[in-house]
């Protein structure tokens, strides 16, 4: 007889997003590492909606979408987020950056960059059954904004309840990419 083939009852939605194209210094392996992932995810049935080298309106835009997209699938959502690009911490809060970010004082952070807990809190506010967010942002950061210096790396972070987050490198530390065409994390 045919294979019995397991029948994918939940909603399986993923946003992922690769900013590779940064003014100060462009990220060779972000959008070859957001396919990597968008792939593996597809093979086990999510939808993927998918950005590439997104300005910070177009990723707070993409990820508004997203959001509504999984607050209208119900409780027994599975959703996740994955971001290749630049982050960084500043004030005890850890920022995406869109690829047209002008970081040219410290205090043009919070204007110019996404703050990852305005990410969470909605997110962690919809019904799905279970939320997973990828940050993989470890690498050294190309700006360099006149102010005290910058923190290395993401804050460490509470995630909400019900939510994982993960990062790529610990907390406060960076790791520059390794050769090839693919970043370690999303391998």
């Amino acid at each position: 007889g045919a294979p019995l083939v397991a029948q994918q009852t939940e909603p399986r939605l993923a946003l992922v997003i690769g900013n590779a194209g940064y003014g100060p210094g462009a990220l060779p392996t972000a959008l070859n590492d957001a396919g990597l992932v968008a792939e593996a995810l597809r093979s086990i049935g999510f939808e993927i909606v998918e950005g590439a080298d997104l300005s910070q309106a177009d990723l707070v835009r993409s990820v508004r979408d997203f959001l509504a997209k999984v607050n209208a699938s119900g409780p027994d959502a599975l959703a996740f987020v994955y971001f290749s690009g630049h982050a960084l911490s500043f004030d005890g809060e850890s920022f995406l950056l869109g690829v047209d970010a002008r970081l040219e004082r410290e205090s043009d952070i919070p204007i110019e960059a996404v703050r990852l807990s305005d990410l969470l809190g909605p997110f962690a506010d919809s019904p799905a059954r279970a939320k997973v967010v990828m940050i993989d942002a470890a690498r050294p950061l190309p700006f360099r904004p006149q102010g005290k210096g910058l923190a290395r790396g993401l804050e460490s972070i509470e995630p909400p309840r019900g939510m994982l987050v993960a990062y790529s490198s610990a907390p406060g530390t960076v790791a520059p990419d390794r050769p090839g065409d693919y970043g370690a994390y999303a391998t």
